[in-house]
């Protein structure tokens, strides 16, 4: 065996420089949000003129509206619109005006561009087009996250239904100017809707249906249905009559097929008042829900 001792190998250190790995690139997000908006002709007069039969719609990343939504009176359309901005660009295209209304994930007005001369309408409704009103409006976009509802057959059964638990998707219509509810002044057909106290009674409560049908939770036959001037309780059946809906803009509750008359009240909220429908006012307490 050799007597010499074993020789260790030693390594010198390289004189390369360490080259970091990549740096993970940090740009801002451009997830899109998909919202969905329904625009819907205003007829207030029962006559020609809120329509825009060879009006041009646009909507910046959409395009152009489809005429379905302003050609006629009852004109009404529902579309998604997929952005990164939460915002949505409206612009008219020729001097065909159109008087119209949007709901769904719709937020407030951010910015319009009125025509020389013209008028802006503040909304909603509002008009639009390029002679005479706004030939541009931007808006914030807020997405409404769905809530569970009532949804009722059409053939409804006539006996009531048991009130809900907590958590099952009803909801109080609260007086914004009071701590005062919406409720039929008695739980049957025809009954006028009044101001009373909220409180854990079904027939202070509501859900709302695919259709934007009111119903009353101690009776789901029972919902909100404007007769004339008044709000009353009556039979749901499917007409305009009875179908809502809500900006959690303006905090106005109105029909859809008009958004020109709003649910409120005259006065100082009472017990007992009774509900009706007035023109639309800006920033009006006695109308904001």
């Amino acid at each position: 065996p050799s007597s010499s001792a074993p020789s260790i190998i030693t390594e010198e250190p390289s004189s390369a420089p360490i080259i970091p790995s990549e740096k993970p690139s940090f740009s801002p997000s451009t997830k899109e949000t998909c919202y969905d908006l329904r625009f819907a002709t205003t007829d207030t007069s029962n006559s020609s003129g809120e329509q825009a039969p060879n009006g041009s719609f646009s909507i910046d990343g959409f395009g152009t509206l489809p005429k379905s939504c302003h050609d006629t009176l009852t004109s009404s359309c529902e579309i998604t619109l997929c952005t990164n901005t939460g915002e949505m660009k409206l612009r008219a295209g020729n001097t065909d005006g159109w008087k119209f209304t949007i709901t769904g994930d719709i937020g407030e007005l951010l910015d319009k561009t009125t025509v020389p001369g013209g008028t802006h309408y503040p909304p909603f409704p509002t008009w639009m087009d390029t002679d005479q009103f706004d030939s541009y409006q931007k808006y914030k976009l807020v997405k409404i996250p769905p809530q569970p509802s009532s949804v009722p057959s059409e053939s409804l059964s006539s006996s009531p239904s048991n009130a809900p638990s907590q958590g099952d998707g009803s909801f109080q219509i609260k007086s914004a100017s009071s701590s005062l509810c919406l409720a039929p002044k008695r739980l049957a057909k025809g009954q006028r809707v009044i101001l009373t106290s909220c409180g854990r009674s079904g027939s202070i409560k509501w859900t709302i249906d695919s259709k934007g049908r009111i119903h009353n939770v101690s009776n789901s036959n029972l919902c909100l249905k404007r007769v004339g001037t008044t709000l009353q309780v009556a039979k749901c059946l499917n007409n305009h009559n009875f179908k809502f809906d809500h900006s959690s803009f303006n905090k106005k509750l109105y029909l859809i097929k008009n958004g020109l008359k709003v649910v409120g009240f005259n006065g100082v909220a009472a017990v007992n008042t009774a509900i009706i429908f007035k023109s639309r006012s800006d920033n009006v307490a006695n109308e904001s829900w």
